[in-house]
């Protein structure tokens, strides 16, 4: 298999293999996750938000794996040989000698017939994926140009999410400032409520147009500027119930992961559609614990996120998380700089 020069350089041709295939395979692969996924969450809408999380959740690592999976067969496999030709010498008998025409014949013809032999033993192995194989031979030489084209887009959206990452750490560090310190404890006591040990700073920033949240190791909850005067203190403080599930959940850390898949299958479009139901229905969960963070008031949480949904939320990173999002509708933030 010819390689491009770039990939000739860096990549064996046994690794460009590999991956073009498990490239290949992923699409139907998908596809057929998505399908799954998009019939099974309609048989759950009532039940929990988490088991309809966890199926999500399921169909996306299932995918990771059987890709993964597809990959190392096809690196494990070992590069097809071609039979070799056995010759025969044969013997010329006493008398007239046999002309050379005659003896080509008779090896064609032992070699043709013991071919022919093996494909009437096992037709029914061979005929299903005749197809297949076909297609497969196909395609392999353009592997090499499905390759490098992946790995063009991959750097670009490996790219973006660096940036949102960096620019993540910019939004906490720069045009914030610390609340009161009433607005600090009611936080703290939800977190505690929560089951949460590590402490959660509460700053209000001049950057963001909702409440998110930013970090793992030392969460923060960076709230509008006017939030506080803008909302009545009960549907603030559901708003902010809601932020201190993300953090119990340790949401942070699995976006990281959710992000990390989109960018490896950035050219899927069945992979943006479970990343959605994933993020919706993870938005799901978080209402279901910030209801019971405030009492089992239900109504209260979605009046907060309806009122929240007033606000006009034009830019966000995607590596936060937030009550709403826009673009991508309720609950979700589509840029790769961070997530709502």
């Amino acid at each position: 298999m010819t390689t491009l020069p770039l990939l000739r350089e860096v990549l064996s041709p046994a690794l460009v293999r590999a991956l073009g295939y498990a490239l290949l395979h992923s699409l139907w692969q998908g596809a057929v996750l998505a399908l799954v996924l998009a019939g099974v969450l309609p048989l759950l809408r009532r039940q929990r938000a988490e088991l309809r999380y966890t199926v999500a959740a399921g169909a996306l690592a299932m995918l990771a794996l059987v890709v993964a999976g597809t990959f190392g067969f096809y690196y494990q496999q070992a590069p097809v040989v071609q039979p070799a030709i056995v010759s025969y010498t044969v013997a010329a008998p006493a008398g007239p000698r046999l002309h050379k025409s005659n003896i080509n014949y008779h090896e064609y013809s032992v070699q043709s017939g013991a071919a022919a032999s093996q494909l009437l033993a096992a037709p029914a192995r061979l005929a299903p994926a005749a197809w297949l194989r076909v297609a497969g031979h196909r395609c392999e030489p353009y592997l090499p140009v499905l390759v490098a084209a992946w790995l063009l887009g991959l750097l670009l959206m490996g790219g973006r999410l660096l940036g949102g990452l960096l620019y993540a750490g910019r939004l906490r560090r720069t045009g914030t400032r610390a609340l009161g310190s009433d607005w600090q404890q009611r936080l703290t006591a939800l977190a505690h409520r929560a089951g949460l040990r590590r402490p959660v700073a509460l700053l209000e920033s001049a950057r963001v147009a909702g409440p998110l949240v930013l970090g793992h190791l030392r969460p923060v909850v960076l709230l509008p500027l006017g939030a506080v005067a803008g909302l009545s203190p009960a549907l603030l403080e559901a708003l902010l119930a809601h932020e201190v599930a993300h953090i119990a959940r340790r949401d942070y850390l699995l976006n990281l992961g959710l992000a990390v898949v989109e960018v490896l299958f950035f050219y899927h479009p069945a992979v943006w559609f479970m990343a959605s139901c994933l993020r919706a229905e993870r938005e799901n969960c978080c209402d279901d614990q910030a209801a019971a963070l405030c009492g089992g008031d239900r109504l209260r949480v979605a009046r907060a996120l309806a009122a929240l949904a007033e606000l006009e939320i034009e830019a966000a990173p995607r590596l936060a998380l937030a009550a709403t999002g826009v673009g991508g509708g309720a609950h979700c933030w589509r840029g790769y700089g961070g997530w709502r």
